[in-house]
């Protein structure tokens, strides 16, 4: 069970750093970002090879569609999921010269997105 998410430059999200319970609910006016945070996870869903990632990447638009407030703003996409035990994923991703995003890090059991 994830207990703790921390988002940086996804979409709307600048910057998020969020604990979850066993229940969980997401309130807020239109534009504030709920459907991006629910995206996030498909994003992680794809995380897991290059080819994946390049393919969600294209279909969402290219990265500066992904990146909050687009390449003028954001150099990097970060994530990080606590586990109740103990341990954490981390990764960053950077654009290419190409308009997608490679993955610069992917570590488990770390403990900063910087």
């Amino acid at each position: 069970m994830i207990n703790k998410i921390q988002i940086e430059n996804f979409k709307s999200i600048q910057k998020m750093d969020l604990e979850l319970r066993p229940i969980n609910v997401l309130i807020g006016a239109n534009g504030v970002g709920k459907s991006n945070f629910i995206g996030f996870f498909k994003l992680l869903k794809n995380i897991s090879n290059e080819e994946k990632i390049k393919n969600y990447v294209n279909q969402e638009g290219g990265a500066d569609n992904l990146l909050y407030r687009g390449l003028k703003i954001s150099d990097y996409l970060c994530g990080k999921l606590e586990f109740i035990n103990n341990q954490s994923y981390r990764f960053r991703l950077q654009p290419t010269l190409e308009g997608n995003l490679y993955t610069a890090t992917r570590l488990m059991l770390e403990t900063a997105c910087n």
